[in-house]
């Protein structure tokens, strides 16, 4: 558009349109601070202030990020349960990628009762839906070690290999994993 990048502009922008109650523009600010973008200062208060009001006007992005401090920063059972509805409520407004956030929960029981069956489920919907590496990969995980699914490593190995198609890099080793099992254990394909 030949228009110059301007930080300290879009900053002052963000900052205008988030107290006027513009949920995109709180996330935005929210990750600013969280992160540093934009020649702010990471500021964690700042980013959870701004993040949760992204939350109350229904962004989905925001959700998630929420859903991810609860869950892997503060990590109390309540924070898992507020991670847990924060992922639900991110995927029911279209952040699709918190599906797998949920079968983490169900896989773990944290935040919810553990549903082993209900994690694979998840991650199933997001590898075949979404076509998401990492639902892939955790689907791996359910076949490797029987969660939810009957243990399966050939199964296993498919599910690695694509999310190593779909760029999760994880997944090779994984892979490794699997066959190094299968030798170990006389598997025969």
């Amino acid at each position: 558009l030949g228009l110059e990048k301007d930080e300290k502009t879009a900053l002052r922008l963000f900052k205008k349109a988030a107290n006027l109650g513009n949920s995109a523009a709180q996330y935005n600010l929210g990750m600013a601070y969280a992160c540093g973008y934009y020649g702010v200062t990471s500021d964690k208060d700042k980013a959870v202030h701004w993040l949760k009001q992204s939350v109350k006007g229904e962004n989905p992005s925001a959700c998630l990020q929420m859903g991810l401090y609860y869950y892997y920063t503060v990590k109390t059972e309540a924070a898992y349960k507020k991670a847990f509805e924060l992922f639900t409520d991110a995927y029911n407004w279209g952040e699709n990628e918190a599906i797998i956030n949920i079968g983490l929960c169900y896989l773990q029981g944290n935040g919810i009762k553990e549903n082993k069956k209900e994690a694979a489920k998840c991650f199933k919907t997001a590898a075949y839906k979404f076509k998401s590496s990492l639902g892939f990969y955790n689907l791996g995980i359910c076949y490797e070690n029987g969660f939810g699914v009957c243990q399966d490593y050939k199964k296993a190995i498919e599910m690695y290999g694509k999310s190593v198609e779909l760029g999760e890099k994880n997944g090779l080793e994984a892979i490794k994993r699997v066959y190094s099992k299968m030798n170990v254990n006389g598997y025969k394909a």
